[in-house]
């Protein structure tokens, strides 16, 4: 039957053999601060054995040694440890020789030392490490007695505020701002050290005999090992935490070969409204964000495919921004493809340039045919009535006059539409109702009437929102009589609507074309200069049935909210 001594010493070597392939994963990674976490997971490699080693050995000063050597060990990991640290955390200004060579005098000089004078045996400051110089007797193994002497307790002091400056310094890092998508991550790293100084802290208190550090330290590798591989932060660079991507313009977001999403900086957060998108599966994340618009059926092939160049609109704060998408491979150190980043460029103004240039070309195709058709005819009628005119039939200058009054109207809206497609001027806190009522006094209304239910502001250009009113006014007297009643009011849309005979269905979707118009002697171009107005303001112009079965126009955006 196997003793329970041999059972200690089996686990000890165990513990630091089972740091190999800790030390080994953290090495091959060649990123930020994996070198000096290979180095310490290495250094408890030798911690474990030379442990074991000191419960094989017979006699004090053998003993001793061994236990000295595991001193050396453990303090050089601690010192790696505090290195990762400081990298890890951003704070590589504080890694230099000044704050290195003290730390590690102070820690591993101290066991050092201890070793030496073991190892000279004509010198001996024995005493002044330990108050009980010798061996006990743990599971028929010999153990050296640790009662600390005067400087072993400035040693403790010293290792035990270096553990506890790093646990301060990676808790500190966790609540940072930045930090909010490695939260959990940065949270297991704590709770792993944290575990490891009160396991040791409350081992010294209760004054057990041996050493729960080597065994402490193999979970403690584990849980780091989950926290850094399992999110994969060495194996795509972590971006959010560069201030240089974190303040870019574009969005950035990392994202691993399967398509698990590592890291998203503030821009890439808003744009998608995720604001915890790490450990989302990037298919799934696209899909759930109402902005991107991409049938992909969950495939991350074809969602990078369809995604590259891809632009969509994203609503910010109450405005609306444009992006354009980027796929790009990202490589570590080794220029090995370690995952691909998403890049959200932000286009706003190239688009709005480029709408305002579409809708100049529009207007001008329209002025094109408006000189084409609609003048053509009254030009005819005036030509062939100044003809009658001159063979002695006076009456036809009437109809020339008429001719050229309506050819005036025409070039008067064609300008008008023309100018509503231009950038709106300074905008105001305007009262609807205020406005609402100057437009009708504007307009000849006859007998119809004017019901203003709202009392609400909007920030508006005045000018050009007159200009909206007037235009819905006369469309409604026009085609629902002298004697309309007219309602303008505002909820979460301001709307204008009229108990006429309504718009059919089917012709809403063209009423704001320029050039529609189902009235004899109309220009077709009221309705097209009210959307000009609406659209560049920001809002969405529509068309739908009134209370009373009449026409009702409704304006949504952001200002009616």
């Amino acid at each position: 039957m196997v003793s329970a001594g041999t059972l200690l010493v089996v686990a000890y070597a165990l513990g630091g053999v089972l740091m190999l392939p800790f030390a080994w994963l953290f090495a091959r990674q060649q990123t930020r601060g994996s070198n000096f976490m290979a180095l310490g997971a290495l250094g408890t490699v030798f911690t474990g054995l030379a442990y074991a080693a000191s419960l094989r050995a017979a006699g004090v000063e053998t003993t001793l040694a061994w236990y000295y050597v595991y001193l050396v060990t453990i303090s050089g990991a601690n010192v790696a440890f505090f290195a990762f640290t400081l990298i890890w955390t951003d704070r590589r200004e504080y890694l230099r020789w000044s704050v290195v060579v003290p730390l590690a005098l102070a820690t591993v000089g101290v066991p050092a030392f201890g070793l030496v004078d073991v190892a000279l045996a004509g010198i001996d400051y024995r005493a002044a490490f330990w108050a009980t110089p010798g061996v006990l007797t743990v599971a028929g193994r010999t153990v050296f007695d640790r009662t600390p002497g005067p400087v072993v307790l400035v040693w403790r002091f010293v290792a035990t505020v270096n553990a506890l400056a790093m646990l301060g310094v990676l808790a500190e890092f966790t609540v940072r701002p930045e930090q909010r998508l490695y939260r959990r991550q940065n949270g297991l790293l704590v709770g792993g050290l944290l575990a490891v100084v009160v396991l040791t802290m409350v081992a010294q208190l209760l004054g057990v005999p041996i050493e729960v550090v080597p065994l402490t330290y193999v979970g403690l590798a584990g849980v780091f090992a989950i926290a850094i591989g399992g999110y994969g932060r060495f194996e795509v660079v972590p971006l959010a935490t560069d201030s240089i991507v974190e303040e870019i313009d574009a969005g950035v977001l990392a994202y691993d070969a399967q398509g698990r999403v590592l890291d998203a900086n503030r821009n890439a957060v808003r744009a998608l409204d995720a604001p915890d998108p790490a450990g989302e599966f990037l298919p799934a994340l696209l899909a759930g964000a109402d902005s991107v618009t991409l049938d992909t059926d969950g495939d991350l092939e074809t969602l990078e495919a369809r995604l590259d160049g891809h632009e969509f609109t994203a609503e910010e704060d109450g405005r609306r921004r444009r992006y354009s998408a980027s796929v790009s491979e990202i490589h570590d150190p080794a220029s090995r493809a370690a995952g691909r980043a998403l890049l959200l460029y932000d286009v706003t103004e190239q688009y709005r340039r480029q709408q305002q240039l579409e809708r100049a070309n529009e207007r001008l195709e329209q002025f094109a045919d408006v000189v084409s058709h609609d003048l053509r005819n009254p030009l005819h009628v005036a030509s062939g009535h100044l003809e009658l005119a001159r063979e002695g039939r006076t009456e036809s200058f009437d109809e020339v006059e008429a001719a050229l009054e309506r050819i005036d109207e025409i070039i008067e809206n064609v300008l008008t539409l023309a100018r509503q497609g231009e950038a709106i001027g300074e905008t105001e806190p305007v009262s609807l109702e205020r406005v609402a009522r100057e437009a009708w006094s504007h307009v000849p209304t006859g007998d119809a009437t004017l019901s203003v239910v709202t009392d609400a502001t909007v920030q508006a250009d005045r000018g050009r929102l007159v200009q909206l009113f007037e235009n819905l006014f006369r469309n409604s007297l026009d085609h629902a009589g002298s004697d309309v009643a007219v309602t303008v009011g505002a909820t979460d849309v301001l709307y204008v609507e009229d108990d006429g005979p309504g718009i059919p269905a089917g012709e809403r979707e063209s009423v704001f074309e320029s050039g529609y118009t189902t009235g004899a002697g109309n220009t077709g171009l009221g309705l097209a200069i009210v959307a000009e107005i609406a659209d560049a303001h920001g809002w969405e112009a529509r068309v739908t049935e009134g209370a009373d079965g009449g026409a009702r126009f409704e304006f949504d955006g952001p200002a009616f909210e």
